[in-house]
């Protein structure tokens, strides 16, 4: 009898289509009733692939993370595991906030699938949650490239790039993510913050510039501490400056 991957070619005909049957008849796609039939045909045959995938992605689909997981890991110790499987477990450990799991997992096959959208996501939020900031840079870019619609692929990017010091390139992610969310607070307080480390980073190059820029953090973010401190202490210093230059005057 010719098996492949626990099940008859008969087998995985007669599971496909009695599960196509009870999917679109009423109560449609019904969690309890898809469950009881797969769990029948596991129990006949416990090798099975279809039924254990069509199980872990109705789990999937129901958000019984846990419950999916274990299916997942059972395709995995059988050595079933196709490319879609692996995105799936990826995406179930991602939920379930095992993070570092989920980029091995999906680190084999990610790359092979640029055009999805979520997953690449996932990889990326997840490297972020991990502490590889170049690796989520790589995989947020990817998200953008494919939508550029929502402004927190733009915010996670930016954060990503002000964490390595990438200013500039922070600026510009923090930017687009306003122009697409212009009310949030949070970002004004990062496209803020971002305009104060470069205002630093030129204090002791180009006064002017650097004023500029805290200028410009408090456009974004009026009440940002940093900024007003700083300009707060330039205006002091140049105060003084102006007092000692009055007084060299009138002492000459």
């Amino acid at each position: 009898m010719n098996m492949k991957k626990g099940e008859t070619f008969l087998e995985k005909t007669i599971f496909t289509v009695t599960a196509i049957f009870k999917t679109i008849t009423p109560p449609v796609y019904s969690l309890e009733k898809l469950e009881r039939y797969c769990k029948s045909r596991l129990k006949k045959n416990p090798k099975a692939y279809s039924p254990r995938w069509f199980l872990a992605s109705l789990y999937r689909d129901y958000g019984k993370n846990e419950e999916a997981k274990k299916e997942y890991l059972e395709l995995k110790r059988l050595e079933y595991m196709k490319d879609k499987d692996i995105l799936g477990l990826g995406e179930i450990l991602y939920r379930l906030e095992d993070y570092q799991g989920a980029v091995d997992t999906l680190t084999p096959v990610i790359d092979k699938y640029p055009e999805k959208i979520n997953f690449n996501r996932y990889m990326g939020h997840s490297c972020i949650k991990t502490g590889d900031l170049e690796k989520a840079i790589d995989y947020m870019n990817k998200v953008i490239e494919q939508s550029g619609k929502d402004y927190k692929d733009y915010w996670n990017l930016g954060y990503c790039y002000f964490q390595i010091g990438k200013l500039e390139e922070a600026k510009d992610a923090y930017l687009k993510a306003l122009s697409r969310n212009p009310n949030s607070k949070e970002i004004k307080n990062n496209v803020g913050a971002v305009y104060v480390k470069i205002g630093q980073s030129l204090i002791d190059i180009d006064l002017e510039k650097a004023e500029e820029q805290f200028n410009k953090a408090l456009d974004a973010d009026p009440d940002n501490s940093d900024a007003l401190r700083i300009l707060k202490n330039i205006g002091e210093i140049r105060e003084k400056d102006l007092k000692i230059k009055e007084l060299r005057e009138r002492l000459k």
